[in-house]
């Protein structure tokens, strides 16, 4: 199966419908065809999908596009005829329970960092509230970027002292745990060292 080019489409501003709602589920959108089935009343597209789809995640795949389609109106995601603002998608679709059984790391660390920034606005003293509470699959995707920030000026430090200086930098930026307690650099750690570390550092190396 062809692995999705991430850079490439999370730097478009806007998708078509249907390609949002396969990158929801980590769907390659140029693993599904789409046609115009003429002989419907109306005429409407049909999506097939190449065998290592399936048929219960294409099923999973026309329910999302069919939550799409059905709040584009009155939602802020929406561009025009059949296309969403990518951006504004992922900050709906990650507040969706429909979306929430499953939703690819790489659009969560959209989500997350946008969140970020919001604290960092909104913070004015070291008390934090509730909305700085963050799941795991908030907070996994930051700590990976900023590993890969902190290698790119220093290749040779240690996983422990980088989940130091992570849990330091997520703490000073008032995210919690959703048992409302600072996320520890052991928690840390431990997650990086399954994301894959060191391979990260080699990268790194080779840039």
């Amino acid at each position: 199966m062809e692995s999705i080019n991430w850079n490439y489409w999370l730097d478009l501003k806007s998708v078509k419908e249907w390609q949002a709602s396969a990158l929801s589920l980590g769907i390659n959108p140029k693993r599904i065809i789409r046609k115009l089935n003429r002989y419907s009343e109306p005429a409407k597209f049909e999506y097939v999908g190449d065998e290592s789809i399936g048929v219960e995640k294409l099923q999973e795949f026309l329910n999302r596009l069919d939550i799409i389609q059905n709040n584009k109106y009155v939602e802020k995601f929406y561009l025009g005829l059949d296309e969403v603002y990518l951006e504004g998608f992922v900050k709906w679709a990650i507040t969706k329970k429909s979306f929430q059984n499953y939703f690819p790391k790489e659009l969560q660390a959209y989500w997350a960092q946008e969140l970020v920034d919001k604290l960092n606005n909104k913070l004015t003293q070291p008390k934090v509230t509730q909305g700085g509470m963050m799941k795991p699959e908030g907070w996994k995707p930051l700590a990976e970027k900023y590993a890969r920030d902190i290698l790119q000026s220093n290749r040779k430090i240690s996983l422990n002292k980088i989940s130091i200086q992570i849990a330091e930098k997520i703490k000073s930026q008032g995210i919690l745990s959703v048992q409302g307690e600072p996320i520890k650099a052991s928690t840390i750690s431990r997650h990086l060292s399954d994301w894959g570390f060191n391979r990260e550092r080699i990268n790194a190396d080779k840039k």
